[in-house]
Parts: C-alpha cells; sequence; structure tokens
C-alpha cells in the first residue's frame, strides 16, 4: 500500500526530528518538511500532501494567522496543529479557523498522533468522495434529465425503482412522484410478465448490458411495443441498472390528445370529474406529508333544472359553456383550476389555501357569472347566479379527501337553502362543526 504523504512544518530542528522520526516509526506514512508557511503553500503543489501537521508558532506568523490560507487556497487539505501551548481559548479558535486537530507537544505519543492522524485522513478522504458523488450525481441528473428518451434508474439487487426523467414522466402519463411513491404505477404500465422482467435484470447484471422488448401500458392510450436497453452500473459500492426505452415517441401526438379528452369534459372544456378526483388525491397525499391545507369549492348554477325546461337544452349547454369560461378566466394561482364535477355543478381544487383564500376566489366566481347576464326567466334574481360551498381541511391521518368534499358539500347546500347567489362557509351556517384546522 502507498505510504501517505505528511507535510511537517516546524522551524525548530530538535522537534522536526522528533517529530519527523516519530511520523516514520509508525510505517504507513512519509514525511515531507517545510519551516514556514510560505514554504509549506509552495510544496503542497509539489508534493500533494494527504495532511499537514503544523507547528502553531512559525516565523512570521502563527497558527491562527496561516490557517485561513491554507483553508482558502487548499479547502479539502486537513490540517493538525501543533503547540506547546496549554490554551483552550487558542484550541477552540484553531478548530473555528478550521484545523482538524490540535495536539500539544508535551507528551505526545506515537499513538495519539496516529489515532490524529488517521482520524484527519480519513475524514478529508470521505468529505473528498461525498463531494465527487454528488458531482456525479449532479452530471447524472442533467443527463438523463435533457435526453429525450424515457429513462429509469433502478437500484439493485431488488430492482426498485431509484430514479426516473422527465421525458418518461410525461410519455407514460404519471407524474415522478406518483412512480417512486406508488408501485401500483409501475404493475400497471409494465405489463409485461414478471418473469421476463426478471430475467433482463439478470443478464443485464450478468453480461452488463440487455436488451427487451416490452409492452408498455399508457393511460391514455393503446398498448405499445418499445426496446428497452438495460445497462450495469456500479459507482462507489453501489449498484444500479438504466433502463432507456426508445421508439416510445411513434404515437406521442395521438396519445396526448386521448389523454387531454380523457381529463377535459366535451361540453366545456375545462377539467372533467376524473381528472378532479386524481388531482385531489394526489394533492391530499401532498399536503398530509408537507402539512399544508387544502380547500374546495364546489359551485351550482342556481335553478338550472328550471332554465333547461324553460330555454331547451342546447340554450343550457351554451350556459355552461359560458358560466364555465367566465369563472375558469378568474383562477389564476398555480395549482388552482376548475372542473366539472357533474350536471351543472362544478368544483375548484385550492392547494395550500386556507379558508381566506377560498373566500376570496370565491366573492370573483361570483361576481365573473354575475356580469354574464344571462337572462333566466325562472330565477328571482333574473338572470343565472351560482351558490358557492366552501371548506379547507389539513390532511392527516384521521381524515379523507372524501370528508372535504361532505364538507363543501353541506355549504353547498347551505347556500341554496339560504337564498342562493352567495358563498357560505362550512361552520358558519350549519350547527355541526368538524375540526379542520
Amino acid at each position: 500500500m502507498e505510504k501517505k504523504t505528511i507535510l511537517l512544518v516546524e522551524d525548530h530542528p530538535a522537534d522536526y526530528r522528533v517529530f519527523s522520526q516519530m511520523i516514520d516509526e509508525l510505517g504507513d506514512y512519509k514525511v515531507v518538511g517545510a519551516q514556514s508557511g510560505a514554504e509549506a503553500l509552495s510544496l503542497i503543489k509539489i508534493e500533494m500532501p494527504d495532511c499537514v501537521l503544523m507547528d502553531y508558532s512559525l516565523p512570521g506568523a502563527n497558527g491562527l494567522e496561516l490557517l485561513p490560507e491554507f483553508k482558502t487556497t487548499y479547502p479539502s487539505l486537513p490540517v493538525i496543529v501543533l503547540t506547546g501551548l496549554e490554551d483552550p481559548k487558542i484550541a477552540a479558535a484553531l478548530i473555528k479557523a478550521g484545523a482538524v486537530d490540535f495536539l500539544g507537544k508535551d507528551n505526545l505519543t506515537p499513538e495519539d498522533l496516529l489515532r490524529a492522524l488517521v482520524h484527519a485522513i480519513s475524514e478529508a478522504e470521505l468529505k473528498t468522495r461525498n463531494r465527487n458523488q454528488q458531482r456525479r450525481l449532479s452530471l447524472y441528473y442533467d443527463l438523463i434529465n435533457q435526453t429525450e428518451d424515457p429513462t429509469l434508474i433502478f437500484s439493485l439487487p431488488l430492482g426498485k425503482l431509484f430514479d426516473i426523467n422527465a421525458s418518461a414522466c410525461d410519455r407514460l402519463g404519471y407524474t415522478k412522484h406518483q412512480f417512486l411513491s406508488d408501485p401500483l404505477v409501475m404493475r400497471d404500465v409494465f405489463s409485461t410478465d414478471r418473469d421476463e422482467w426478471r430475467e433482463f435484470f439478470n443478464e443485464t447484471i450478468d453480461t452488463g448490458f440487455s436488451r427487451l422488448e416490452w409492452e408498455l401500458t399508457l393511460p391514455y392510450g393503446p398498448v405499445e411495443t418499445v426496446d428497452i436497453s438495460g445497462r450495469y452500473v456500479q459507482t462507489d459500492g453501489e449498484e444500479f441498472l438504466i433502463a432507456v426505452a426508445r421508439d416510445v415517441g411513434r404515437h406521442v401526438e395521438q396519445r396526448n390528445e386521448l389523454r387531454e379528452q380523457a381529463l377535459s369534459d366535451a361540453l366545456t372544456g375545462v377539467h372533467n370529474r376524473r381528472f378532479f378526483e386524481q388531482s385531489l388525491a394526489d394533492e391530499w397525499r401532498r399536503l398530509r406529508r408537507h402539512g399544508h391545507n387544502l380547500a374546495l369549492l364546489l359551485i351550482d348554477i342556481d335553478f338550472f333544472k328550471l332554465y333547461n325546461d324553460a330555454l331547451g337544452h342546447q340554450a343550457g349547454d351554451e350556459c355552461l359553456q359560458q358560466v364555465a369560461a367566465a369563472m375558469d378566466a378568474v383562477i389564476g394561482r398555480a395549482g388552482e383550476f376548475l372542473a366539472r364535477y357533474g350536471g351543472e355543478e362544478f368544483a375548484v381544487l385550492l392547494p395550500e389555501s386556507e379558508l381566506a383564500d377560498a373566500r376570496g376566489l370565491a366573492e370573483k366566481l361570483l361576481a365573473a357569472v354575475a356580469e354574464l347576464e344571462i337572462p333566466h326567466p325562472n330565477s328571482p334574481e333574473a338572470f343565472v347566479s351560482v351558490s358557492i360551498g366552501g371548506a379547507a381541511a389539513l390532511p392527516n391521518a384521521d381524515r379523507t379527501s372524501g370528508a372535504l368534499i361532505a364538507a363543501a358539500d353541506t355549504a353547498l347546500y347551505a347556500a341554496k337553502s339560504s337564498g342562493r347567489n352567495r358563498y357560505v362557509e362550512y361552520g358558519s351556517a350549519s350547527d355541526t362543526k368538524m375540526n379542520y384546522g
């Protein structure tokens, strides 16, 4: 094993001989000497030592004055300071300035010196490995997210999904969070026999590379057959399989159209109930993890059946389209969206929002519909209006998203019962209280 290099910075010849001999006798180290801080800095460029063992009192500058220059020029190089002083304040100041250890010259044993050197060099090597790994990981994330080919990374030997790039998420129709947190998503997407998948893994591990023709079950389109290449990678003792899918983009436009159709209401063009329910489930899980509130508005067009009966279903459809467009236009915050919940009923989901946020948006929605001034022959208001019920919840293990819907629905019923064309918050018009925090 190659010996580690110790740069001994000591201007007293007698002390230099003592510590140089002590290091030599440890067996695993060789010594390079310097008599000043300036000489040491010059030697580091040439010798590239693994550790610096430096006397506190040197010509022209002491350890506290030299350490900042050492750490600025060579931040990863460990420095141990030797001194004949027994001053805890100096020791603390040296450690704060960047020294990894502080050793008293008096009564220093070879065992103490060995322990300090092993600790300093091991810690520095670990930090260097971590930095290099972080750089590799950063490069790796940049590379897989820049490629247009769907790429999945599996940790071995268990074969658990470790990471997936943005292209794969976009083309397969699920979020990265869904892929990494829900095993059923992987099972649904990769519908081929598991034995075939296991053989693909084993061949990749044994030979370093393998290929597989695979059937992907896409959520918004037909089953697609793609070619997947697998490569075995080992880094810092960890094993990974990188799977890259090719020719997935043949039906991208068709699939995107199908996806849009599957998640949009055909009549109004806003999101449909399926999208609402999927989003509610996703946001409930996410906000439960992060400890943020989720608010919900349920909206109902007032006396809509009477409107249909008087003017016909075509007029009713046009009314739904106008109301949906007007309400959708005032929803602007990221993450908020309008969905047609069913018939003349709509819903707005407000992630990371309190009741006050819901109240402010409800007022805008009421105003937007009123400004349309759509005549209604069977409404006391003479124009089409809406009633809105609002509720907010802090998702946790004791609550379900269904309770939030029930609360908003109760508030909506209260709004309709108290005269319509208004907004009611859950709890403000009901004797039944639920603690949504």
